[in-house]
């Protein structure tokens, strides 16, 4: 979150032989929450920048699908009947 282990460990800037001031010294709490939402927005945002929405499948239309239980192995199929807006069943 763009500090070292020991600073968010001690909320603060670590003492060190280099000149600082007092300010940096003190304990400055880091809202992680905060952080890590405006991360996912920023995440959100530039995939949408680029992602566009696929066309609809029809029945007969032949896919590639990867079953649920079998990762990494993908197999061919026929879509038979759709479900849902982008849920689809396939033979």
């Amino acid at each position: 979150m763009g500090a070292s282990a020991d600073q968010l460990l001690m909320a603060r800037r670590t003492k060190t032989t280099l000149p600082t001031t007092k300010a940096l010294l003190k304990p400055r709490v880091v809202d992680c929450e905060q952080q890590r939402a405006a991360k996912v927005t920023r995440t959100k945002r530039y995939y949408n920048k680029h992602a566009k929405d696929l066309p609809p499948l029809q029945k007969g239309d032949t896919v590639s699908v990867q079953p649920f239980k079998e990762k990494g192995k993908w197999c061919r199929g026929t879509v038979t009947k759709r479900l849902d807006a982008r849920s689809y069943e396939v033979e």
